[in-house]
């Protein structure tokens, strides 16, 4: 019998196949997060929260300066978006574009950082949040 097609799951698996260290950081956390044993089924891992552990990767690269990494991660996002399903634009959408500049809090990073973000993934982010800002108005509590 096939298994209903998970959006997140296919665009994790996606990351890790095109990213393997991120790809491990991703299975580990997840599994961490899930408190995953031997012998648990891989179908039940966090998928949703693994995709939105990658933006906070992709954020931390660009709070660093690492802008090449950074759009290596936001370009391999568009081009699965670019596939056009519903399913997987959702997933993108909630779970990674809604992320995008969450713990980036120098204005002048957010501003490097939102040049190398794909038109597409911007949209996804502003129709959630609004217009970019380069200064952060709101904080983390």
């Amino acid at each position: 019998m096939n298994e209903p097609f998970d959006s997140h799951r296919f665009v994790v698996e996606s990351i890790a196949a095109s990213f393997p260290e991120e790809g491990d950081e991703l299975f580990r956390w997840g599994r961490d997060l899930y408190c995953f044993q031997e012998g648990d089924d891989p179908q039940d891992l966090p998928w949703a929260p693994m995709l939105g552990r990658f933006a906070d990767l992709t954020n931390d690269l660009i709070q660093a300066g690492d802008l090449v990494h950074a759009k290596e991660h936001l370009d391999a996002v568009a081009s699965l978006l670019a596939l056009g399903t519903a399913e997987v634009r959702d997933a993108i959408d909630v779970s990674y574009a809604e992320n995008l500049m969450w713990n980036v809090d120098d204005p002048k990073k957010r501003r490097a950082g939102w040049t190398i973000v794909p038109a597409e993934l911007q949209d996804l982010y502003e129709a959630m949040w609004g217009p970019f800002r380069e200064i952060r108005t709101w904080t983390l509590h």
